[in-house]
């Protein structure tokens, strides 16, 4: 567990469907089973990669209620996995300080289930690291009907108050990010209280196949700044040198982008895009400008200082200065420049 972590509410909350065991397994010529036992072992990189990526509650729909309805074998499969991840997973997540908690209705899970899914919350109940929350049996219509039909007995109500009647926890931080893998472009009645302002990311890998560099790209493409960098955006905006994750940063002061603990410095710069020098042709002050605009914003810039005039070619007037001031005028055509026009 890393000491200088910031608290999980400051960290991001991360929604993932995992969609797409079956398909995997039959395109290989192997049983669905297979597929869920593949995707079991995803969850264990996924869990390990998410506090390296700033993520400090990571939401995984395992079981909906709808998928009662699947065959009889497949269902028992499934919850024989989840026993299984119950009794063979709780030590490692201890170790690692990862806390488990499962959402979702246990009056209708297997017998000896409902138990062991009470023993792992207890012994994983000082875990700070991550908050890792397995959705079983789980509707967020439902959750938000039987959270209104609580609700109906208070005298006052407030939006915090109801989440966490939907939720079960207080101060559960809202979902920044719902990722869906195989393709499919839908919530399927996935945290949709929690998720009201959430970024949605769909992908065509599928649930075995997905791994933290995947994880890394779906975060990088969220709008920052954004906790956990939230306090370091503000900082290096009023130094004037970075903006992070995916907007510009000082190409020719790495150093100078530090980031806070607990975040992959390679999910930062990965789909970061540098910064290009522009100097002044008057010998103003250098301006950082972004390379996709860094002509124009140079234009305008030039314009408003010279008072509305644009020259039609520096180029020209260098060329003219160097002429008129000989070989050794460094010094001179610069000033000869600004004297120009």
């Amino acid at each position: 567990m890393q000491s200088d972590i910031t608290s999980r509410n400051e960290k991001l909350h991360v929604g993932i469907i995992m969609d797409g065991n079956g398909r995997w397994a039959t395109r290989r010529g192997l049983s669905r089973v297979r597929g869920h036992e593949a995707g079991v072992e995803t969850i264990r990189r996924i869990v390990e990669a998410a506090p390296k990526q700033g993520i400090g509650t990571l939401t995984l729909y395992a079981f909906s209620t709808d998928n009662w309805r699947r065959p009889k074998a497949e269902v028992a499969a499934l919850m024989t996995l989840l026993r299984f991840y119950l009794a063979n997973e709780v030590q490692s997540l201890v170790k690692n300080g990862v806390r488990l908690s499962v959402i979702g209705r246990r009056d209708r899970l297997p017998d000896g289930i409902a138990a062991a899914i009470a023993r792992a919350e207890a012994a994983t109940a000082d875990g700070r690291t991550l908050h890792v929350r397995i959705a079983v049996d789980y509707s967020a219509r439902d959750a938000i009907l039987h959270a209104a039909a609580k609700a109906a007995a208070l005298t006052s109500l407030t939006r915090e108050a109801f989440s966490q009647l939907v939720t079960g926890e207080a101060g559960l931080r809202d979902v920044d990010l719902i990722i869906r893998t195989s393709g499919e472009k839908r919530l399927s009645d996935f945290l949709l209280w929690e998720g009201a302002y959430a970024e949605l990311h769909f992908t065509e890998r599928m649930w075995p196949e997905f791994d933290a560099g995947d994880l890394a790209e779906a975060l990088a493409r969220l709008p920052w700044p954004r906790a956990p960098l939230r306090r370091a955006a503000s900082h290096y905006a009023r130094r004037g040198a970075l903006a992070l994750a995916g907007v510009t940063r000082l190409a020719h002061q790495p150093a100078l982008c530090r980031l806070p603990p607990g975040l992959d410095r390679a999910l930062v710069f990965r789909r970061c895009v540098p910064l290009r020098r522009e100097r002044s042709h008057h010998a103003c002050r250098p301006r950082l400008l972004h390379r996709r605009n860094g002509a124009a914003a140079c234009r305008r810039h030039h314009h408003r200082r010279r008072g509305g005039h644009l020259r039609p070619s520096l180029r020209a007037d260098a060329r003219q200065a160097r002429g008129a001031q000989g070989r050794d005028g460094g010094r001179h055509r610069h000033r000869a420049r600004r004297g120009a026009g």
